[in-house]
């Protein structure tokens, strides 16, 4: 058959499926193509590589801060939740034979994950191996203390003796509060 023996109606039909096989040939070809493809796939693998990186690198540091991290919250859970601090610190202190000026007990700061508590001790005339004695039963007390400030002042009328002021705060678990 040939081109003039078909009807207009079919020479209409044949070059509107020519200029639709040249247009999905033109859009298969663009969209296939090396260079657009090589250059979708490397910035892909860019972006890739760069979250993992990233990734790496939020590990790492995840990695250096779970160990502490975990040290201390096993401290913190320690503290019995009805831990009496300032009795702790005055039985301390007596078994020792060290007087006690005063004691004034305050409720820290804490945060949403420990609670924190802190007694203020002023002692007069502390030998100075009454008062390492102190610290070492502070530190082998069985709740999670830390001495956060300590002042010693040399007495002028006994140069043996020391007056102390020595802050021991507290640190402690959240208790669940009900709604």
């Amino acid at each position: 058959m040939s081109p003039k023996e078909l009807q207009p109606r079919e020479k209409w039909a044949l070059v509107l499926m020519a200029i639709m096989l040249i247009g999905f040939s033109w859009y298969m070809y663009s969209w296939l193509s090396k260079d657009s493809g090589t250059r979708r796939g490397t910035t892909d693998l860019k972006k890739i590589e760069r979250q993992r990186d990233m990734f790496l690198a939020d590990l790492g540091q995840y990695q250096a801060i779970r160990g502490p991290v975990e040290e201390t919250d096993k401290n913190i859970e320690r503290t019995p939740a009805d831990y009496d601090l300032d009795g702790a610190l005055i039985e301390m202190a007596n078994s020792l034979g060290i007087k006690i000026k005063s004691v004034k007990e305050q409720e820290g700061a804490g945060t949403d994950y420990y609670t924190e508590f802190y007694v203020d001790v002023d002692m007069k005339q502390v030998h100075l191996d009454e008062l390492v004695s102190l610290l070492e039963k502070v530190e082998a007390a069985p709740a999670f203390l830390r001495v956060s400030r300590l002042s010693v002042k040399r007495r002028f009328s006994d140069d043996r003796t020391l007056d102390v002021t020595v802050r021991v705060t507290a640190y402690g678990g959240k208790s669940e509060e009900s709604p």
